[in-house]
């Protein structure tokens, strides 16, 4: 902790600064709540706190902080009363100001805590401080009794104050435990105030100064002096988080020069980080605004602070800056520090003094750093912690502190508080501060020396030895009690526990060997540490005090200098029982539970190796990798004890093939697939395989590295080897010099030197020459980069590594002997064959990621990467979860980077390529390639992560112990399968073995590390995890031209976002997958489905109702010259409901509409909502076995119709017969909840689906449009779609509801008719599937200044539409409109731009108000921008079922895991960057035509009734600019009849017009994909049919010419040649063409038939003998619209001519 000292008054004379100080008189001291309510009244725009990092660029001033603060404070009162305790838990310190300041406000104490504690130590801090509320602006794990509150939710609020209770704390400050609790330091208004004055005296702090803080708000230093500081002396604090300094440590030196920063605080290791990087720091980079740099928090070294001032002095760093403070949180902070201007001022002390106490300047000493004085009236003191007397001058003793910033107590703990808090001395009444320290006072400055508690610091966890001592006091009735010591020594590994006990008399050395054991066990089970050493002593060993204390360290140093008499010592020769001991070293909890797999007990790759390397060095036992991780303790100790038996403590030599220079040898399996890979003529190929590490280096240093370098070169056999033609390897006797000619970069521009280095770069990654190469760059006089390249055919990464340890430490001798290969797996077995085979034929594929183009179309693959090293806290407790999950880091860290890229991928099955380290002992240091790699097939679903990564680690092990089943092997097996190369490109390799040699520091030995690249064939995508001293290090290196920009970046984030959320939330693991969206992406898709709209639920019929009383003589519907107003509209709908409900209709029955379009079709339909019934629309044109099933699917028992003639199995009401009047208004208790109406969309199992849609969930939809396109009574909509098809949901009851006006064409799918009532109808709105309105367009060219709005959906919509509408119609605003009729007509919508036309496809849109979208993976993860998924919907718009069809309304219907209900529409969609959907076709077999939604396997099931069938199978193809549907059938063999004949017949018999195939094709078989499935990507692309044989006419025909002009046009129109007798669907014609053909042909003077004699007749043969017959029209002229479509036509033409 930071801290100041006793003497306080400022430096005149050593009296001064030694005498005590009288009380200084405070400044007017208001409380935080009113300090910063007087500065937001006072300055309400001045900046109070802003973030540090540029990227964030977020501010807060007075007013703005007050205000947020305000709105939790209010949230707060309601919720707590005044002096509640509230956790503050937060990641950024911007998110924490408002809720801290928010707490002061509210009158609550504000309890900051470490947002990355554990669960239990959360709780712990929660029960100690009787918290139950805990603010945060994350999702957090919920914990039990404590409520999470999100501030980041919270809007805010004016000022508010609630006071809090008299002699409040102002805050708990919580300081780190051991084994123990933390305990909560309760720090008063008193002392706050006091010490934020003595830092201001200090760091003379003005109006121009401001602070820069990268210390975490939940220490003391970082809360008081960078939050708290500024706010009273009011200047600004620029803060960041502390995650940002340890990953860029120069970014906080960068805000100080961006931000003019003055002030800032620091532990010591910051100052020492800095300093070794400063090389990081731009040149120019100017700090000279710095004026005070606080160091305090831990012992302050003045050789850092002297490397930091020069280091940055050549950027303006003045000197006497840093200067260094010792305080603690029980002194709310500062105890004494030096001021500004004076800098570090160092004493040397001798050393042998220290060490017995004793204060004697020597010139040659340890030097202490002066921890300066305090300018108030803090009182220091030097204290014998025994006697409590005062200590002479030159007596090292322990600090005592008094005075106004000393804390009131520890909370709720008496008993600490006094002994802590309470002390007094001997010959003084006064209350004084033990701070456990030790130091003493010199020349008027505290010096600190060591602390006065023994803690023990091991893997960095802190032990306090009275702890361990009471345990081990306690284990066993022969130790004698309280006669134990435990003591801190200095190991290989850094600090271990050093523990020795007393035993009892009687207790010889066999009884005390069994109680090591114990000891061990014990220190295991309650503290999870393995002792290095453990010692049983005879009775009196043990040094005390005169006072009876233990001497712990004075112990500790007789027992290693032998000088204490010993009974039993576990650190000498090892019985067989003390195997177990040793072993708990490795893993703690093996001795307390020895039957458990050491796996289960933490063993990882780490402590595997070195428990191996153990059991090599100690007993001669060699164990696999493998074993290790199968066996528990005891299995071990057992095996330890029989191998020993078995070879005497020596492991048998394995023999090994050498090769003499010159002697040709095979390459290993994965030399020989880098040797083809850098070939041309794969995919990915022609890729040197190569390591590139650059360094800087002193310039200096080029020529001896560059002989050393050639001296190894002459060292290592595989750095001759070179590949001959034949694919064989080949050791050359002839040394090489590896090192290139150097360039020399002095003296060019920055950006010319750059090109040049990449130039550099880019030359040694297409080198094809020796296996090692090196080129010097001279950068600077001082400074050179050294390339360094290893080939990786002579050499692995592990290899590269050696080379460099070997570069650095200047390693010479004699050639080792020749290289030892890489051993060739065994020949398998006929069982390990067929165990291969079933591998082969059960692998997936590799992942399908989202790829610009095609593996193979990349001609020279360039490769970019990303790097990243963790902290070093988050590094261990990654370690420390996969421990805890039973599971190697590997293994975790491989199921993290599957679960991530899961995200991306387009299947959840798929295989990673992982490399395998074959090096075997006996290759010593030899250098080689000893990679195999292993394919890891991932299929499987699993409940939670934590099972995903056990499976991952069992799929490894199974691998590593069959490597007989290599990678490689199967990639080939599959290749000569599939006739070409087959890539497993996704790659990864991980360093984290735990061998020290596999650690990546080894590099800095060389120098700094610039640039790393490791470029690998036939590779797309390549992650790197290894180590970097503490650090876990992630690289990826992947193919630049393959992936969309910025994607793999992307993943490269969401892969370290799932490192971090498994290291930081256990309860994470538990859930099925870790990886998620990027923050900012997450916010995007937030604030898009933030639809919220206040609108009351309300029934179709009501806004209706009150129009037709409002003005009852408005025209409500329109067809041609006849008119319906409201009024009649109304009373016609009130006969047509009173009916119903005569006839037995009841609330929520279903009763059919087959009525034509028109007023009366509008009455029927609000007739049968007001009877509280649900219309079910049917065209009339339908077939009766169609009508039949629906009526049948919906359970329908009603029907209303337009006329008689109709045989139907329910009871029909017939609208062309008088009605007897019915009530006024609807039907009693209707709610708005109620289904409205039911549409049947086609079914894939041959079973149409059966849409049920309330009242509420349409009507919002119907509002939205409305109020978003200010529709009103002054619009008109012209209803072209069919009743059927929800678009004419809206435009019936969308106008009618806001009084506007619905008009009908005079004919239904003419387009004459259309553009007819579009311009006399003075048509405002437009409604319907595009290829309508583009109908309309090409036959009629209207034109009118009326239509305003064009809503389109239902269908792809041309970019170039938009462009040719604003043509025709000035005024028009195009719009699409997107959804599903299981959402209520739309969900998105998206205004077309003229900007879109460029696009290759219209956006989707946005949601709708009150309607949310989603794109996800199949695990129910939100994909990220780009990537592919299927749609979901949500909100107020989704369907109540499918109608009597539970099943399928279960599958498609679903909660989810926020518990929000969804919708699977089984479209496949991808959010773009800008918050906008993108529609890209299907999952499933659905399709859309024409807008109709059509399941093609209800196509086929149809088609399969024929009986004629062996298989039928239906697609969509997209020709001529229209989608059709093809059918492909396959006949039985013993059919021999007409069969597109018998499959038309049936067809027509079950499906509506829209369903028909447009062409029936008969094949021999159906083309199959590799795996023996229907091919429907083939069957798309095969031609379209070819016309029909001509055939002799039946008949003789009238007139050869006619026909000839009909043949022309359909080719005109079509595309394509008919046959006469060739019907227009199975010539690949659609609906819209055979429109067009009416038209064109009406055009030219044909005497044409009704639109629907075109469909009936369908052949050019049929339509010409109806007109020779005289039944069709004889002139376009005789019927009077059409003339005037046509003389409209012919303007436009001319118009447009």
């Amino acid at each position: 902790m930071y801290s100041s000292s006793d003497v306080s008054s400022r430096r005149t004379s050593a009296a001064n600064k030694l005498g005590p100080h009288h009380a200084f008189p405070h400044r007017e001291a208001l409380s935080i709540a009113r300090q910063l309510l007087l500065r937001a009244e006072a300055s309400p725009d001045s900046l109070a706190y802003a973030s540090a990092d540029p990227v964030k660029n977020v501010a807060l001033s007075y007013a703005a902080l007050c205000e947020r603060a305000s709105g939790i404070a209010a949230r707060l009162a309601q919720a707590t009363e005044a002096g509640d305790r509230v956790m503050l838990v937060y990641q950024e310190p911007l998110d924490f100001l408002p809720a801290f300041f928010g707490c002061c406000l509210a009158g609550v104490i504000p309890v900051p805590v470490a947002p990355r504690h554990s669960r239990d130590t959360m709780l712990a801090i929660a029960e100690d401080c009787g918290a139950v509320i805990a603010l945060t602006a994350e999702a957090r794990d919920a914990l039990p009794g404590l409520r999470w509150m999100r501030t980041d939710e919270t809007e805010g609020a004016a000022p508010f104050l609630r006071a809090a209770g008299e002699g409040s704390p102002v805050l708990l400050q919580y300081t780190s435990g051991s084994t123990r609790t933390p305990q909560g330091v309760v720090v008063t208004q008193t002392g706050l105030w006091a010490t934020i004055e003595d830092l201001d005296r200090g760091a003379m702090h003005d109006a121009d100064s401001v602070m820069i803080s990268w210390l975490p708000y939940f220490h003391d230093m970082g809360l008081v002096y960078g939050i708290l500081t500024p706010l009273q002396c009011g200047f600004p604090a620029y803060l960041m988080a502390p995650e940002k300094f340890v990953a860029q440590p120069m970014s906080w030196l960068r805000a100080i020069e961006a931000r003019r920063g003055t002030h800032t605080a620091a532990p010591n290791f910051a100052y020492a980080l800095c300093a070794d990087r400063a090389a990081d720091l731009a040149p120019g980079t100017d700090l000279s605004s710095l004026r005070y740099a606080l160091n305090g928090a831990e012992p302050v070294r003045c050789d850092t602070v002297r490397r930091f001032e020069a280091a940055f002095a050549p950027f303006g760093l003045k000197p006497s800056v840093v200067a260094p403070g010792y305080g603690l949180a029980e002194a709310t902070l500062k105890v004494t520090a030096g001021r500004c201007g004076e800098g570090t001022r160092g004493v040397r002390f001798g050393r042998d003094a220290l060490a017995r106490g004793r204060v004697s300047p020597e010139a040659d000493g340890v030097e202490l750093a002066a921890c300066g004085s305090s300018l108030i009236d803090t009182r220091v003191r030097i204290v014998d912690p025994d006697t409590r007397e005062p200590c002479a001058a030159d007596v090292v003793g322990e600090i005592w502190v008094s005075g106004s910033t000393v804390a009131d107590s520890y909370w709720r703990r008496p008993e600490e508080s006094r002994e802590i808090f309470g002390a007094r001395l001997a010959d003084d009444d006064g209350v004084w501060l033990r701070t456990g320290d030790l130091g003493f006072l010199y020349d008027g400055d505290l010096f600190v020396t060591s602390r006065l508690k023994d803690l023990i610091i091991v893997g960095g966890r802190n032990f306090y030895s009275h702890d361990l001592e009471d345990t081990v006091s306690a284990c066993h009735p022969s130790i004698r009690m309280g006669r134990v010591f435990a003591a801190a020594v200095d190991g290989e590994e850094g600090e271990g526990v050093l523990i020795g006990a007393e035993v009892r008399g009687g207790c010889e050395e066999a009884d005390a060997r069994e109680i090591l054991p114990v000891i061990r066990a014990a220190l295991a089970r309650e503290h999870g540490v393995a002792p290095a050493r453990v010692a049983l002593l005879r009775r009196g060993s043990i040094l005390r005090t005169s006072s009876g204390k233990t001497r712990r360290s004075a112990t500790r140093d007789a027992l290693l200098r032998g000088e204490l008499s010993i009974i039993a010592d576990d650190a000498a020769d090892m019985s067989d029982d003390a195997i177990l001991a040793e072993i708990s070293s490795f893993v703690p909890g093996a001795a307390a539970t020895p039957d458990a797999r050491l796996i289960d007990l933490g063993l990882d790759s780490l402590s595997a190796a070195r428990l191996a390397a153990m059991a090599r060095a100690r007993h001669g036992v060699e164990l696999s990798f493998a074993t290790l991780f199968a066996l528990s303790a005891e299995q071990l100790r057992r095996e330890i004890v029989a191998a020993r038996a078995r070879h005497d403590g020596s492991a048998a030599p394995v023999s090994v093939r050498g090769y003499a220079a010159g002697e040709p040898f095979e390459l290993s399996e994965m030399q020989q697939a880098y040797w083809i890979g850098q070939q041309g003529g794969v995919p990915l190929g022609r890729v040197s395989p190569h390591i590139r590490v650059d360094f800087e280096i002193d310039a200096a240093r080029a020529p001896e590295l560059g002989r050393r370098l050639a001296s190894l070169v002459a060292r290592h056999p595989s750095l001759q080897m070179t590949v001959g033609a034949d694919g064989r390897g080949v050791f050359d006797a002839l040394a090489y010099d590896p090192l290139l000619p150097p360039q020399d970069l002095r003296g060019l521009d920055a950006a010319e030197a750059a090109e040049r280095l990449e130039a550099t770069r880019a030359s040694l990654a297409e080198r094809d020459g020796p296996p090692v190469v090196a080129a010097v760059t001279r950068l600077t006089d001082s400074t050179a980069i050294l390339h360094m390249r290893l080939g990786l055919l002579a050499g692995d990464l592990r290899s590269f590594l050696q080379l460099m340890a070997e570069l650095a430490s200047g390693a010479a001798g004699d050639v080792p002997a020749q290289l030892i290969t890489p051993m060739t797996p065994a020949t398998p077995t006929g069982e390990q064959r067929e165990a291969w085979l079933r591998r082969v034929e059960a692998i997936a594929p590799a992942p399908e990621l989202p790829m610009k183009m095609a593996l193979a179309d990349v001609a020279e693959p360039r490769f970019a990467g990303c790097r990243r090293e963790l902290p070093a806290a988050l590094s261990a407790a990654l370690a420390a979860r996969a421990q805890g999950l039973g599971v190697t880091l590997t293994s975790l860290c491989i199921a993290a980077f599957a679960d991530t890229l899961r995200l991306w991928t387009a299947a959840h099955a798929f295989t990673l390529n992982v490399t395998c380290n074959t090096r075997a002992e006996q290759a010593g240091q030899a250098i080689g390639d000893y990679t195999s790699n292993a394919l890891l097939s991932l299929s499987e679903r699993h409940e939670s992560f934590a099972a995903f990564a056990r499976e991952v680690q069992r799929q490894v092990w199974a691998d590593l112990d069959a490597p007989w089943c290599s990678g490689v092997s199967i990639l080939r097996e599959l290749s000569r399968r599939n006739g070409a190369p087959v890539l497993m490109p996704v790659v990864l390799t991980s360093l984290l073995s735990g061998d020290p040699a596999d650690d990546l520091s080894i590099l800095d030995d060389i120098g700094r590390v610039v640039d790393m690249a490791n470029p690998t064939p036939q590779v797309s995508l390549h992650a790197v995890l290894g180590r970097r001293g503490d650090r876990l290090l992630v690289m990826w290196e992947f193919v630049a031209q393959l992936f969309p920009e910025g994607m793999i970046d992307a993943m490269f984030d969401a892969f370290l976002g799932a490192l971090e959320t498994m290291a930081t939330e256990a309860a994470a693991l538990e859930r099925p997958t870790v990886a998620r969206l990027a923050p900012e992406q997450a916010a995007r898709r937030e604030a898009v489905n933030a639809t919220e709209a206040e609108r009351a639920p309300r029934r179709l019929e009501t806004p209706i109702i009150r129009q037709a009383r409002t003005a009852p003589e408005a025209v409500a519907v329109r067809q041609g010259a006849a008119t319906l107003s409201y009024g009649e509209l109304l009373r016609q709908a009130e006969d047509i409901a009173g009916a119903l409900r005569q006839s037995g209709v009841a609330r929520g029955d279903v009763v059919a509409a087959i009525v034509a379009p028109g007023p009366r079709a509008v009455a029927a339909l609000l007739g049968i909502v007001m009877a509280g019934a649900v219309y079910l629309p049917i065209e009339p044109s339908w077939p009766a076995a169609r009508i039949e099933e629906l009526l049948g699917e919906a359970g329908a028992r009603h029907a209303v119709v337009s006329e008689g003639g109709w045989t139907l199995p329910v009871q029909a009401l017939r609208l062309d017969l008088p009605l007897p009047r019915g009530d006024a208004g609807p039907a009693p208790d209707l709610e708005a909840g109620d289904a409205a109406y039911v549409i049947f969309t086609s079914g894939s199992t041959g079973r149409p689906k059966g849409v049920l849609i309330a009242h509420e969930a349409a009507a919002n939809t119907i509002d939205d449009i409305n109020e978003r396109f200010a529709v009103g009574p002054a619009d008109r909509t012209l209803c072209v779609s069919s009743l059927a098809f929800d678009l004419s949901v809206y435009d019936i009851f969308g106008l009618l509801a806001v009084g506007g006006e619905v008009v009908f064409p005079k004919r239904a799918r003419d387009p004459d008719a259309m553009a007819q009532a579009l311009c006399d109808g003075r048509i405002t709105i437009w409604n319907s599937v595009p290829a309508v309105l583009e109908l309309l367009l090409d036959v009629a060219a209207p034109r009118s200044p009326d239509l305003r709005l064009a809503l389109l959906s239902g269908d792809w919509i041309a970019p170039g539409l938009a462009g040719r509408l604003r043509d025709a119609f000035p005024a028009l605003r195009p719009i699409s409109l997107g959804g599903a009729t299981e959402v209520s007509i739309w969900s998105v919508v998206h205004p077309i731009a003229p900007e879109d036309a460029a696009l290759a496809s219209i956006p989707y849109g946005r949601p709708l108000s009150n309607q949310q979208c989603f794109v996800r993976a199949p695990d129910g993860r939100e994909r990220p921008d780009g990537v592919v998924g299927e749609l979901l919907l949500g909100g107020r718009g989704l369907a109540l079922a499918y109608l009597g069809n539970e099943a399928e309304t279960q599958r498609r219907f679903f909660i989810d895991a926020e518990g929000r209900r969804l919708y699977r529409t089984g479209d496949l969609a991808r959010w773009q960057p800008d918050g906008e959907l993108e529609l890209l076709g299907r999952m499933d077999g659905q399709v859309k035509v024409q807008g109709y939604r059509i399941e093609l396997g209800e196509i086929e099931a149809a088609a399969m009734r024929a009986g004629c069938l062996a298989r039928a199978v239906a697609s969509v193809v997209r020709r001529n600019n229209a989608t059709a549907i093809q059918l492909h059938v396959v006949a039985r063999p013993d059919y021999d009849g007409d069969i597109v004949a018998a499959v038309r017949a049936k067809l027509v018999l079950h499906l509506p017009a829209y369903m028909q195939p447009h062409h029936v094709t008969v094949l021999d078989a159906l083309p199959l994909t590799a795996n023996g499935k229907v091919d429907r990507a083939r069957l798309a692309a095969l031609a379209a049919p070819a016309p029909a044989s001509t055939k002799p006419a039946a008949t003789a025909r009238r007139d050869d010419s006619l026909e000839a002009t009909m043949l022309a046009a359909f080719a005109e129109v079509v595309g394509v040649e008919i046959d006469p007798q060739q019907g227009f669907f199975d010539a690949g014609a659609t609906s819209m063409h055979v429109v067009r053909l009416r038209a064109l042909l009406a055009s030219r003077g044909v005497a044409v038939p009704p639109l629907v004699d075109f469909f009936s007749l369908a052949t050019i043969r049929a339509l010409a003998e109806r007109a020779d017959s005289g039944d069709a029209d004889l002139s376009p002229m005789i019927d009077v619209d059409g003339a005037r479509a046509y003389r409209q036509r012919v303007r436009a033409r001319k118009e447009a001519l």
